[in-house]
């Protein structure tokens, strides 16, 4: 005869792997709680009267506790939840559903990492809390390397590739490091599932290979017929660019409909900022997309105070969105201690945290003060290398005139400047038609080439 234990895990194991199985999907969590809703609604008196037929016998065991608190959770009930997570001793299910709780009800992400570090720590739940840690860093924190090291880590531990879930884990890693070919081999795997995320990743994979934006709508409407939040979005940021601004607001209206879309609200504010001019009715969007963390629309408000001279609440919502890791919003930062209040310690903190997440401009900016103003010519070529190795061109042109200004270095000056004029860089194309002419007089055959070659790209000699 089987024991009330197995009759529970018998009972609620479909349910179980609903459960799992949702809160694996690496891109629609942001409906996590709707979406428990509408599957698990059906079975929430069963679940009930099974819970309150067995309290008496089975409240201390660990899977019963589970299942109690999923009810619990799904009947928003969070505060029973928390008061009978916290006298239980926590399994992965309890540690993974806790952070899933201050992700998506408290949007408390320190309190969500504590939880999820702490399964992946104790080798509990060890997928699904790295899967939510790869999202985390992806999709919130924009560390986009962090994010690969997880969805790596991740990939190494699973081999299902029956399940669509695991199969969007290694389309979204390939996508990250932009092998859009096994990107768009695993997605169409999943797609022929008839996974939302992944017919959405088939799209953007097709879009980058093929440059084809056709297909790419094509297939972006079949994923939004799932109310896929990122096809529904980018649906609409597909008709901006058309200029078909109709449109672009009927998607994003759609959009709000469902739960957390807070690139939707983006959208909708983004659209009557930009094009209607009606900012009263913008801010009412953009708060409304802050209240679920969205960055961009802190980094929006920041700009518009910016422009209207009120540099506090400017770097108020800047510091918010930088929290976040909105790079622009760090870049702004930086600029703003740079040129405005001399605060270059700050300045150099800001460029930093840019920089960590590749962000060109702050390399080159931050390697341009270390040479201009504390002649720092360590930090000064560190920087600028940074930068190089990323094709800035402008970067390029500055070592290459401190080589020829500074060092006297003139085999690396010619290695700069024509890595700069590889990239179409004028200025560098002059200077260094300027060498040629200084050590072989005005009839050198490299001078005018590259004087000419100068002109032709729109460098104007001052006469």
């Amino acid at each position: 005869m089987a024991t009330i234990t197995e009759n529970i895990k018998i009972s609620f194991n479909n349910l179980l792997k609903t459960y799992e199985i949702y809160i694996k999907n690496s891109y629609i969590d942001n409906n996590y709680v709707d979406f428990n809703f509408s599957i698990l609604n059906a079975h929430i008196e069963e679940f009930d009267e099974f819970i309150n037929i067995h309290e008496a016998a089975e409240s201390s065991n660990i899977i019963f506790i589970y299942f109690k608190g999923i009810l619990m959770y799904c009947k928003r009930q969070y505060s029973n939840m928390i008061a009978l997570f916290e006298n239980a001793t926590p399994n992965g299910h309890i540690l993974t559903l806790m952070g899933y709780y201050f992700y998506i009800v408290e949007k408390n992400y320190s309190l969500m990492k504590i939880y999820l570090y702490t399964a992946i720590e104790e080798n509990h739940n060890t997928t699904i809390a790295m899967v939510k840690l790869a999202q985390s860093f992806e999709q919130i924190e924009n560390n986009i390397p962090a994010a690969l090291e997880y969805y790596d880590n991740i990939i190494k531990i699973t081999s299902d590739m029956t399940n669509h879930d695991i199969l969007n884990i290694h389309g979204v890693y390939h996508l990250l490091m932009k092998d859009y070919t096994t990107s768009l081999n695993y997605y169409t795997k999943s797609a022929n599932m008839n996974s939302p995320q992944g017919i959405y990743g088939v799209a953007l994979c097709k879009y980058y290979i093929d440059d084809d934006i056709n297909t790419k709508i094509k297939i972006l409407l079949i994923a939004c017929e799932y109310n896929f939040i990122p096809a529904v979005n980018h649906m609409a940021w597909i008709y901006k660019d058309a200029n078909n601004y109709a449109h672009m607001l009927s998607h994003l209206i759609k959009s709000l409909g469902i739960e957390n879309n807070k690139d939707g609200f983006y959208g909708i504010a983004y659209y009557y900022d930009t094009f209607e001019k009606n900012f009263p009715l913008a801010l009412k969007y953009y708060q409304q997309a802050i209240d679920m963390n969205c960055d961009k629309s802190m980094f929006r408000l920041g700009e518009y105070y910016r422009a209207k001279g009120d540099n506090s609440i400017m770097k108020k919502y800047y510091n918010m969105a930088a929290e976040l890791n909105n790079v622009d919003a760090l870049y702004s930062l930086a600029r703003h201690y740079e040129l405005y209040e001399q605060d270059y310690k700050k300045m150099k903190a800001y460029y930093q945290k840019a920089i960590i997440l590749g962000h060109i401009m702050s390399m080159h900016n931050l390697a341009y003060y270390y040479e201009s103003v504390e002649h720092d010519y360590i930090q000064m070529k560190k920087n600028y290398e940074l930068a190089i190795s990323l094709g800035h061109s402008m970067s390029m042109f500055q070592l290459g005139m401190y080589y020829e200004t500074i060092e006297h270095d003139y085999k690396k000056m010619i290695h700069y400047y024509e890595s700069a004029i590889s990239l179409g860089h004028p200025l560098a194309m002059y200077r260094l038609a300027v060498y040629y002419f200084g050590i072989e007089d005005n009839k050198s055959i490299l001078g005018n080439k590259y004087y000419n070659m100068a002109i032709e790209n729109g460098y104007k000699v001052n006469s």
